[in-house]
């Protein structure tokens, strides 16, 4: 019998000189252990970041608990300055 799948809600606050990012998603995972890759989208941001959209690209690393997040910004998609 396979374990069952976990489903778990991701939020991320990434800061940096320019501003905050945020990004947030869903991510089902097998009971034994941690989801290899899955993907955020950015839902958010201040500073340079107001009106970003795009998407985190998120590899679980061993050990676990760790990840390589890389985000993929698309800036001003609202048109803000």
């Amino acid at each position: 019998m396979n374990p069952p799948n976990l489903t778990e809600q991701c939020n991320q606050t990434f800061n940096t000189p320019q501003g905050q990012i945020t990004t947030q998603g869903i991510k089902t995972r097998p009971a034994a252990g941690p989801a290899a890759t899955f993907q955020e989208a950015l839902t958010g941001g201040t500073g340079r970041y107001v009106g970003a959209g795009g998407y985190s690209s998120v590899a679980v690393t061993m050990p676990v608990g760790t990840a390589r997040i890389t985000l993929h910004i698309k800036e001003n998609c609202s048109g803000n300055a």
